[in-house]
């Protein structure tokens, strides 16, 4: 599952129109949950039909090579049968 999203803050993955003109050329689209410690649970479809269940943090974690706080989405697969791990970094 590789691809670009937005999170709309409304609970839906909508695909990023800057998707097509990617190299990978894959949108992300699908729902999720934030809960108020920062947990959250998601449900992501990519273009090619590939769909996930995932599990993840949001973090924010400073970095002395940038200017200020970097946020970061750590998410682990929740997928019977399925292993595997990420991270999605705003762009």
């Amino acid at each position: 599952l590789l691809g670009r999203f937005v999170a709309d803050g409304n609970g839906n993955f909508v695909q990023d129109s800057a998707a097509i003109a990617s190299p990978v050329n894959l949108g992300i689209t699908g729902i999720y949950t934030v809960n108020p410690d920062c947990t959250g649970t998601a449900r992501l479809s990519d273009s090619s039909g590939l769909a996930r269940n995932i599990n993840f943090v949001l973090v924010e974690q400073s970095s002395q090579a940038a200017a200020g706080p970097k946020q970061q989405l750590d998410f682990v697969f929740s997928d019977s049968g399925v292993f595997g791990s990420g991270y999605a970094n705003p762009q």
